[in-house]
């Protein structure tokens, strides 16, 4: 349990173990690593080839044409890293001049390097689980998620019971959490507006909602326009629509009349072709709810026809 507890605090704080594989062919660690108090000088033979890598194929460095002193950094695989002079490469095991001294020291580095293996896999193991309680992890939250959206769904449909009896306030606030789509509804067309598949005019609920008298609504309605947060109700084939939107969506159904008929201003987007999101008439109507001014302005042109 105190392990998993471990685990779950190194989730929720964001942090993963990393493996940070030690590169015995990296000149870089060559030189991090030249400064260490236990490394020990030794003897290459003559003809010996210092190279960039610790590989036959790779590039020479330096050829020892005498036996000369070097220091021994590292040792793995075959191949010692060693410093000489202020050069770093690599020399096979063959070359070097051995002694007691010189083999303690690369039994030393063996059993290192097999040490940093042993822990590095057992962190690249951690890893994997971390990842895999992460999904888990995830995996639990998306189901309480819905779940969350379920019960908030079954508050809803209660309050729907009592749909008549809310207020204009009440209502508008269910309406736009139970959601919807509209299919281009909210347009009307020689005075009539929804649609066989538009929640505005299918809807019970809106139908009561509209059937609300005009002074209760329309006052209402305007202050709505100002409200940019997002709401359930879509317009296909776009975005999740905007209160604000909404507002004049249904002041569009309660007046038969749309938003852009209001005043020749607008005629500008009447006459701009519709050719994707950045031209359509929802992009528009977030345009000026958005702005200061041209609100003013759509909420005093919905006033002036009260």
């Amino acid at each position: 349990m105190k392990l998993l507890s471990i685990i779950f605090s190194l989730l929720l704080s964001n942090l993963i173990c990393t493996s940070q594989t030690i590169d015995f062919s990296d000149l870089k660690y060559l030189s991090k690593n030249s400064g260490n108090k236990d490394n020990i000088n030794g003897i290459v033979k003559n003809g010996t080839k210092l190279r960039i890598g610790n590989s036959p194929l790779d590039k020479t460095i330096h050829t020892f044409i005498e036996s000369d002193t070097v220091l021994l950094i590292d040792y793995k695989g075959g191949y010692w890293g060693i410093k000489y002079k202020e050069e770093f490469g690599y020399i096979p095991e063959l070359y070097l001049i051995t002694d007691n001294k010189t083999e303690e020291f690369k039994q030393e580095k063996i059993k290192v390097h097999i040490f940093e293996t042993k822990i590095l896999t057992i962190i690249d193991s951690l890893n994997d689980n971390i990842e895999a309680l992460k999904s888990i992890l995830k995996d639990s939250i998306n189901k309480l998620e819905r779940s969350k959206i379920q019960l908030s769904d079954e508050i809803n449909n209660r309050k729907l019971e009592n749909f008549e009896n809310l207020s204009v306030e009440n209502q508008w606030e269910l309406l736009l959490k139970v959601g919807g789509c509209l299919t281009g509804g909210q347009y009307c067309i020689n005075g009539k507006c929804g649609g066989e598949g538009c929640v505005m005019s299918k809807s019970k609920y809106w139908r009561t909602f509209f059937a609300r008298p005009k002074e209760e609504t329309v006052e209402f309605l305007i202050n709505e326009i100002s409200d940019t947060t997002k709401t359930k109700i879509h317009t296909c084939p776009f975005f999740t629509a905007k209160t604000g939107e909404v507002a004049i969506y249904s002041l569009q159904f309660i007046y038969k009349t749309n938003w852009e008929d209001l005043s020749k201003d607008y005629k500008t987007y009447r006459e701009i072709e519709k050719t994707g999101v950045e031209t359509s008439y929802q992009s528009f109507i977030w345009k000026i709810i958005e702005d200061e001014d041209e609100l003013k302005t759509m909420q005093e042109n919905w006033k002036n026809l009260k």
